[in-house]
């Protein structure tokens, strides 16, 4: 009888995959990754559709990537409200225009 602990390898990835999954989230190609990682693009293509682990690693650095960059975006966006924000409250009250306050 087999038990969940046998099958626990499925879970890891090893350095070879590690450098693999580093080529791909910076957007590398199998090609690329699996030049990375010393082995065989089909290697790489494998991992990537049958390993679970590999599969859940490449997807958790690819969430890290994607939050982000959401949050420097929502920044960005903050600052531009600020920025028009306080441009504004510099204005003169009676023109709208000038900064006479």
């Amino acid at each position: 009888m087999t038990t969940t602990d046998d099958y626990s390898w499925l879970r890891e990835v090893s350095d070879r995959q590690v450098l693999a999954i580093d080529a791909l989230v910076a957007g590398g190609t199998h090609q690329e990754a699996a030049a990375a990682a010393g082995v065989h693009r089909v290697t790489v293509s494998n991992w990537a559709r049958r390993h679970p682990g590999f599969m859940a690693e490449v997807n958790r650095r690819r969430g890290e990537l994607r939050a982000q960059r959401d949050f420097a975006n929502w920044m960005k966006l903050l600052s531009n409200w600020m920025r028009r924000r306080q441009s504004r409250e510099a204005t003169c009250p009676e023109c709208n225009s000038c900064t006479r306050m």
